[in-house]
């Protein structure tokens, strides 16, 4: 008797990489919806308009270059990009560009010279918008925090208390921000979490972290006037990760003692990402479906570094590659892979099934059969023996199942798939061909 199922599994990686088309590294990203966004790198603009599978170099160019670091849009017309660079030993420059074309134009409306570089753009409405500021100089971290009430043509300083490196704001008048300072004590520093209930006139020390060798905060995120997130690294190789239930007088905290995390988004209170660094046996990215109590592995790549983590639902979500790559990173499905359990009958024996199509571009169906009770693999590898990604890493129950691979960025050539369990190992080949 055969038994048709429906049912989806959720394996270990859902990822794709992109090709921008430049040769610079992207240092931003933002999506409007599923198909509209924005990347932005070293003196260079990118759009996509169909989900970041392809893109199109923007018309942007400021005398003796601009490195752009932060990118928003308020919607699919109105946008503003900016970063800065040294101007001296002890100070820097900022810039802020502005679009109400969707890019088509960008026109620059503000130029500052202090402490940092604009890392982070927030934008409340047509209005008001946030800018932070993040930079050193020698030891000493430096920067401040900017908003503007008149959609940019104008900036006040808020705060300056340090080096700024994210804002989250629930309305226009409630927010948190993290900063960072040092001291002359090698290795002493200190983090900091402030709110705001004014609009950002005044701020209040709400959690601290401070002395040598403490955790240095990355990023803070709100999803209500209760629950928020932050996460930071202590030393090289260890992630700590807060949350907070009570608006932030009170912070819980896990540690990861095996990667350096530094970005995070969360939809609500219990789906979220984090990212950032990881050593050979962790993973660039980290998936929690119960408000980071526990978390799963989604992008395992030791060449990369994963940064500004951006969703738009469950399902739609990008991210850049570190500072050293011009390519992005595209989830259509949460960053899972869907993997589908078509049939219950139990087989005679473990096999693993040709891919089809093939060739293939860019997608391909892998189908295998397990008769037992096993924890299985299912990897992807390229020519020289270089592991691309693991569909499946999971106890599976006796069954036929089948998952699809998306090839992405990846380039033309020969692929292997091997499929292994405790007592059984196959593998077969497929071409990629585009």
């Amino acid at each position: 008797m055969v038994f048709l199922v429906n049912s989806n599994i959720f394996a270990q990686t859902g990822w794709t990489v992109h090709s921008t088309g430049t040769n610079k590294p992207m240092r931003d990203i933002y999506f409007v919806d599923a198909n509209t966004g924005w990347a932005v790198g070293d003196s260079v603009i990118v759009k996509s308009t169909n989900g970041g599978v392809n893109w199109v170099q923007q018309n942007f160019y400021y005398p003796g270059g601009a490195l752009l670091l932060a990118v928003k849009f308020l919607n699919q017309n109105t946008g503003y990009a900016g970063g800065g660079k040294f101007t001296s030993e002890y100070s820097h420059a900022q810039y802020l560009f502005k679009t109400t074309n969707g890019g088509n134009n960008w026109n620059l409306i503000w130029n500052n010279t202090y402490f940092g570089w604009i890392n982070n753009i927030l934008i409340i409405n047509e209005n008001i918008v946030y800018l932070t500021l993040s930079g050193w100089v020698e030891m000493n971290a430096l920067g401040g925090f900017y908003k503007s009430t008149d959609g940019g043509l104008n900036f006040n300083q808020c705060y300056a208390g340090g080096s700024i490196s994210s804002l989250s704001f629930i309305n226009e008048n409630t927010g948190w921000t993290i900063c960072n300072a040092t001291s002359d004590i090698i290795n002493y520093k200190s983090s900091k979490v402030l709110k705001t209930s004014n609009g950002g006139a005044n701020w209040t020390v709400q959690y601290r972290d401070s002395g040598q060798y403490s955790a240095t905060i990355n990023t803070v995120q709100f999803i209500n006037e209760y629950t928020g997130y932050a996460i930071g690294y202590k030393y090289y190789d260890k992630t700590v990760f807060y949350k907070t239930t009570n608006g932030g007088t009170n912070w819980d905290t896990i540690i990861f003692n095996h990667n350096r995390n530094y970005s995070l988004f969360f939809l609500n209170p219990n789906t979220g990402w984090i990212s950032g660094w990881c050593s050979t046996d962790s993973s660039s990215i980290y998936y929690t479906i119960n408000g980071g109590s526990n978390w799963q592995k989604q992008f395992k790549n030791y060449t990369y570094s994963v940064s500004r983590l951006n969703f738009i639902n469950s399902l739609y979500g990008w991210a850049v590659l570190g500072y050293n790559s011009s390519n992005i990173l595209r989830t259509t499905t949460g960053g899972v892979v869907f993997v589908n359990n078509i049939s219950s009958e139990i087989p005679e024996k473990y096999s693993l099934s040709q891919n089809y199509p093939n060739p293939f571009n860019p997608s391909t169906n892998l189908k295998y059969q397990i008769k037992d009770s096993r924890f299985v693999t299912l990897k992807v590898y390229d020519i020289t023996g270089k592991e691309i990604t693991t569909l499946v890493n999971e106890k599976q129950s006796p069954g036929t199942y089948e998952v699809k691979f998306e090839a992405g960025d990846l380039p033309s050539g020969v692929y292997f798939y091997k499929l292994t369990t405790e007592d059984y190992s196959e593998t077969r080949k497929m071409i990629l061909l585009k």
